[in-house]
């Protein structure tokens, strides 16, 4: 398991994709079975990115009650494909509710509040590498922002009928490929930047995104249009 961050009251670990926060959470209780471990916020199964785990009950709820209070800075990163022409930024200001039979958020004006700013980072044609700014951390929130504004992160299952891939077949220069594989699988959606305070002490963790990610860079800008 790869510690980033470790002070004597809290510990960040990288939490890859498809595994689930509860797994790395037993992983260290059998390690260290008589320490106290509780996370701080959840992050999605699909998604990896920096967790942030409390190692006692005072800084378990310091830390809850600052992320609650909307006193975290999460950056995401992300692949996309646009869906219409977008702006170099945008803000996304949607609250999201949760159901509980299809297991999904939706977008609700009864929900809680949830913004996100959106930024530009490279475009290549229609395909985007966006930076995702949010003080909240709702369930599926930057996947939902995305889709109801103008691009659809690459790989997203949950909002897509036919979730978006980078495909060879995408650029003129290779002929249809029988196979159809992507040149990258799973949700292309990383978590790459966590900030917040501690008794005045504030804290920032960083982890680079997969390793997959630079090949899809340097294949799009290799066959890609800027």
């Amino acid at each position: 398991m790869n510690r980033l961050a470790e002070t004597s009251d809290w510990l960040f670990i990288e939490k890859q994709a498809q595994v689930p926060t509860r797994v790395l959470l037993a992983r260290l209780r059998q390690e260290h079975p008589s320490a106290y471990f509780a996370p701080i916020y959840n992050l999605d199964d699909e998604l990896s990115g920096p967790l942030l785990i409390g190692k006692n009950a005072k800084t378990t709820e310091q830390l809850r009650n600052a992320y609650g209070s909307n006193r975290f800075l999460f950056i995401f990163h992300c692949w996309c494909k646009a869906h219409t022409t977008c702006p170099e930024q945008w803000t996304c200001d949607l609250s999201i509710a949760w159901d509980s039979v299809k297991n999904r958020a939706y977008p609700s004006k009864d929900g809680k509040k949830s913004v996100t700013e959106f930024i530009i980072q490279k475009r290549w044609g229609n395909f985007l590498l966006l930076e995702c700014r949010t003080n909240y951390l709702r369930h599926q929130q930057v996947q939902l922002h995305t889709h109801f504004s103008y691009v659809d992160i690459l790989g997203d299952m949950l909002w897509c009928k036919e979730p978006h891939y980078l495909y060879l077949e995408d650029f003129k220069h290779f002929v249809k490929n029988s196979q159809h594989k992507p040149i990258a699988s799973g949700l292309h959606l990383h978590l790459s930047y966590v900030e917040f305070s501690l008794n005045n002490s504030p804290t920032v963790t960083h982890l680079k995104p997969p390793k997959d990610w630079s090949r899809i860079e340097k294949f799009l800008e290799k066959y890609a249009k800027r």
